[in-house]
């Protein structure tokens, strides 16, 4: 009997105790402090917020008009902090990672430093080509513009981070890495939230992501437009846009086609980008960058065409030469395939460095020359995947090779760390250029209207 009476008490004690958290937690939910506007970023309304989340997150505006984002605003109690994790919504982006959030209470003695984080170790999914995958994540919090002060609405506050499966940081093949946009859920996994260096760890996560398209496309348009050129045709035939990217099919003439040069119009500005063609069986491709946002029609112009990467020159630098360039002049090397190369130095931490300019011609735009990839000629045998670099090498005047330290990018063109004693001692120096793209004008206009495509369920 007084075993019985023990085990009551205990019942009764325990009771109490959930009604405490209960009664705290209620307590969080229905906050009626202030929130000090000092020192959070306050949004008086869900429709600020959003604004907010399609900042940070370019894609999101598509997906909220495509009906693609996943909602769950799920709830995970954690007691030890006297907290609670509500996660709002998920969804797959351009490039493989997954964009995630989520929102803690806040209570009424929090600072900004006190607030609890949560950290993402894992994920699992399924992918077509090698079933369940799981993988280690590189998790970055978005930061919002205009402010950097954490955003509050509801006295809740609200965090964004993107999860990028950490072999999509490295050199990785086109196809894979876009294998998380065909699979219909993701499981986070090592899930912690850590408040004032106190751990919590939680329960994996599942989330079900098929209200995307899940690697299907959700717009097309037929194409039936040709470009001529003084050696072949591009038939442009359908255009298919994605989540992850947008592509256009095409047969062509030219057998030594390697990149399309498309310009795209954005308001008043126009930008240009170079696309790698590739193809599979007799059908030719190029993978675009995606939407930001449905358009109705599309809008492309096509200006210039990348046959090859066999260009090559050569450009003698006497002493009188050499004397000029350190001076601050620029000694024109030479051109090719609509690209002009020039070459300087710089002084850079009390030494001087070669440096080599590029100059695009009407029909190769700034962006195009910032494409531009160069790496030292001796080296380009050891790194395979790089074979469409174009390479620089020096000699000196018996032609014994010139040590290059390294190439750094810079701009619209590259500073070359060299042995500039050797330069000087030995001149004249001969500047080598080799694998360098030929960039062929052409004229022609994608357009055509968009048709929307219902989701695969």
């Amino acid at each position: 009997m007084k075993r019985l009476n023990t085990y009551k008490i205990i019942g009764i004690l325990v009771t109490l105790g959930l009604f405490f958290v209960v009664f705290n937690f209620l307590q969080n939910r229905e906050a009626d402090f202030e929130v000090d506007a000092n020192v959070f970023n306050v949004m008086e309304s869900s429709a600020e917020l959003d604004n907010q989340m399609k900042q940070i997150i370019p894609q999101m505006k598509l997906a909220e008009q495509l009906d693609a984002v996943n909602t769950y605003n799920m709830t995970i109690p954690i007691l030890e902090l006297d907290r609670e994790l509500e996660i709002h919504d998920a969804m797959v982006l351009a490039y493989g990672g997954i964009y995630l959030s989520y929102s803690f209470p806040l209570k009424k003695d929090d600072l900004p430093q006190d607030l609890p984080s949560l950290t993402v170790g894992k994920v699992s999914y399924d992918t077509e080509a090698e079933g369940s995958q799981s993988k280690v994540v590189n998790q970055q919090e978005m930061q919002y513009r205009n402010s950097m002060k954490p955003m509050v609405m509801d006295h809740r506050v609200y965090k964004a981070a993107v999860l990028i499966p950490a072999d999509l940081e490295t050199f990785r093949p086109d196809d894979d890495i876009h294998q998380l946009n065909y699979s219909k859920e993701v499981t986070l996994q090592n899930l912690k939230v850590n408040e004032n260096g106190k751990k919590v760890s939680l329960d994996d996560v599942t989330l079900d992501l098929s209200n995307g398209y899940m690697g299907s496309p959700f717009a097309e348009a037929d194409l039936n437009t040709t470009v001529q050129t003084k050696e072949g045709s591009i038939t442009f035939s359908k255009f298919t846009a994605n989540f992850h990217g947008n592509e256009i099919f095409f047969n062509t003439t030219l057998p030594d086609l390697s990149h399309i040069l498309i310009t795209q119009q954005f308001g008043e500005e126009s930008y240009q980008h170079r696309y790698k063609v590739k193809k599979e069986g007799d059908e030719y491709s190029i993978l675009l960058q995606p939407f930001y946002e449905f358009e109705e029609e599309l809008n492309y112009e096509v200006t210039g065409i990348s046959k090859d990467h066999n260009g090559s020159f050569s450009t003698t630098i006497d002493k009188e030469k050499l004397t000029q360039i350190k001076s601050g002049e620029l000694l024109k090397a030479g051109s090719y395939g609509g690209i002009t190369y020039s070459i300087g130095t710089e002084e850079i931490r009390g030494s001087h460095k070669l440096s080599l300019l590029l100059e695009g011609e009407s029909h190769v735009h700034h962006e195009e020359v910032r494409t531009f990839n160069l790496m030292n000629g001796n080296e380009k045998d050891q790194h395979p995947y790089r074979q469409d670099f174009s390479s620089l090498s020096v000699e000196d005047r018996n032609r014994d090779e010139i040590l290059i330290y390294d190439i750094e990018k810079s701009g619209d063109g590259f500073f070359v760390n060299l042995d500039m004693g050797h330069v000087t001692s030995l001149s004249p120096v001969t500047v080598n250029l080799s694998g360098l793209p030929n960039i062929v004008p052409v004229k022609g206009k994608i357009s055509a209207p968009l048709t929307k495509v219902k989701k695969n369920k």
